[in-house]
């Protein structure tokens, strides 16, 4: 008698378990896999805290021409990572109030393996007591930009 898989209906069902359980094993060592890969994965590094050497600028006018302006403004400004390493290699920028150099030029400075990077000798001017905070811009590729102001005090 010529049997044929198409007409024998009786042996269906016998390959199933053996087809299941290789889907499972394929699954879980997948599900494995996929979980071996987000445990690599690290969050990306972020600016964390920065902390400033002195709260305020105050600027002063000694002979009542109505410029106010401070030739001595020291700062120094710590900068951690994310998760709370000093940070190398950040720049600091600032701007505003007409800040410039003892040489006249912008501030900047990087951030070294301290997590410090130092201003001193600035000088700062403004006509009237109208003055904004002086902006302080950090950034570094890969752990983004920050920017805090520093209050600027007009006696």
């Amino acid at each position: 008698m010529k049997y044929s898989w198409r007409k024998r209906n009786d042996a269906a069902i016998e390959g199933l378990p053996l087809y299941l359980l290789i889907i499972i094993i394929i699954t879980a060592v997948s599900i494995g896999i996929v979980m071996t890969m987000l445990n690599m994965a690290k969050p990306p590094q972020t600016l964390g805290q920065v902390s400033l050497s002195t709260p305020v600028v105050v600027l002063n006018d000694p002979n009542k021409d109505g410029t106010y302006n401070n030739d001595s403004v020291s700062l120094v400004v710590t900068v951690t990572d994310s998760s709370g390493n000093k940070l190398s290699g950040a720049v600091i920028t600032l701007t505003g109030n007409d800040i410039k150099t003892s040489a006249c030029g912008n501030p900047y400075a990087t951030t070294g393996s301290d997590g410090k990077a130092s201003f001193s000798g600035l000088k700062c001017s403004v006509i009237g007591t109208g003055a904004n905070p002086i902006l302080i811009t950090i950034e570094k590729s890969g752990y983004g930009k920050k920017t805090l102001d520093l209050p600027v005090v007009c006696e």
